[in-house]
């Protein structure tokens, strides 16, 4: 993985171009291949060759071993005729940002098995970010997704997610109640804001060391980005957070527990821990 920050000379220019000038020895047709490959993120969002950027944007540059394979089967933790529960792989991402986008996702991977609705996202009913691994349920028929819907909509499905911060969180557990909205400054971002969307989330800390806090998070809301900017906010972001906080391997966010109903039946789901979330 390579980290490209956009410096006040390269502002205004095209990725591709800045690209290209980063390195001689890979030409701009080579980088446009990457950026269509998905290979390419800035501020950790997909993006396209013509894509403008501005002074402090952050490239990231992947080899095609870091990124997930376009082959391997999804990790698939529960499934029956109704719903299809996964263990998203970090990188990958949920579904097409747009309908000329060829980037593999979780909708593509699955392909035939989620009802076809005719949109670009069918069966989804949450999303987890690009770099965010762990548990995720998708609908396989069209009542599944609109029953699931309304629970997440209404608040009764209970999430929870590990993640280590950056630093020695003090408190053995912590509310967060703040509003966050987005970032007008950087479309990609959000932020706490006063004129934002009510946000809440319950910090638990499992265990401390030199330089980093594990913890549980469950959000009590559902904000794009809430537990990442709610981590940055109490002055500890999410190791391997580029928009947040540092650039890294990986985000260090993982959807732990889900715990939905499905057909009048609960449903408790959990995706095992990936390497570096267990506190020893």
């Amino acid at each position: 993985m390579n980290k490209i920050i956009v410096t006040e000379e390269s502002s205004g220019s095209r990725l591709d171009t800045i690209l290209a000038a980063s390195d001689e020895s890979t030409s701009r047709s080579q980088r446009q291949q990457q950026i269509e490959a998905g290979l390419i993120s800035v501020n950790g969002g997909a993006v396209k060759s013509s894509t403008t950027l501005q002074a402090g944007d952050v490239i990231i540059v992947n080899q095609p071993d870091e990124s997930p394979s376009l082959t391997a089967d999804l990790p698939v933790l529960y499934e029956d005729d109704s719903v299809i529960v996964i263990n998203k792989p970090h990188g990958l991402l949920v579904h097409p940002v747009s309908k000329t986008d060829t980037e593999q996702t979780v909708v593509g991977l699955l392909g035939t098995t989620l009802p076809d609705d005719g949109s670009e996202r069918p069966g989804v009913v949450h999303r987890l970010d690009r770099d965010t691994s762990g548990v995720m349920v998708l609908a396989k028929t069209n009542k599944a997704h609109s029953e699931l819907k309304a629970q997440f909509k209404n608040r009764t499905v209970n999430k929870t997610y590990r993640a280590v911060l950056e630093g020695q969180f003090e408190h053995e557990q912590a509310k967060i109640v703040v509003p966050i909205g987005r970032d007008m400054s950087n479309p990609s971002r959000f932020k706490v804001s006063p004129h934002g969307k009510s946000a809440e989330t319950l910090l638990i800390r499992l265990g401390v060391e030199a330089d980093k806090t594990y913890v549980q998070l469950t959000p009590r809301t559902g904000r794009t980005h809430q537990l990442r900017v709610h981590c940055q906010h109490v002055g500890h972001s999410i190791i391997g957070d580029p928009l947040y906080g540092h650039t890294g391997p990986r985000l260090m966010l993982h959807a732990h527990t889900l715990e939905v109903t499905v057909d009048g039946k609960p449903l408790e789901l959990t995706a095992p821990l990936p390497q570096g979330f267990d506190h020893e």
